[in-house]
């Protein structure tokens, strides 16, 4: 499970832009200046689940976690979107 703080550090690895919304936090994907997708991150102050990010980033679950943990880099996220044609 995906949290706030895994949400923020997700933010931060793609170098993405936070901008503030009403309730949440919005995450505005961008790789090579092109728009990819966005996200919320839940501004509460207790940690909720945020499981809806893996499918905003067109990544399976395990992917994403993985990708928060670092053992898929950026260069492997823009293959899988590649190789989905989500980003060219």
């Amino acid at each position: 499970m995906l949290t706030q703080t895994d949400a923020r550090a997700i933010a931060k690895k793609l170098n993405a832009t936070l901008k503030p919304g009403r309730k949440h936090d919005i995450v505005e994907i961008r790789l090579n200046g092109k728009y990819i997708g966005q996200y919320g991150i839940s501004r509460g102050s207790k940690e909720h689940p945020h499981d809806h990010i893996s499918r905003q980033m067109f990544l399976t679950a395990k992917q994403c976690r993985e990708f928060r943990e670092c053992s898929l880099s950026v260069e492997d996220y823009i293959k899988i979107l590649t190789a989905k044609q989500a980003f060219d």
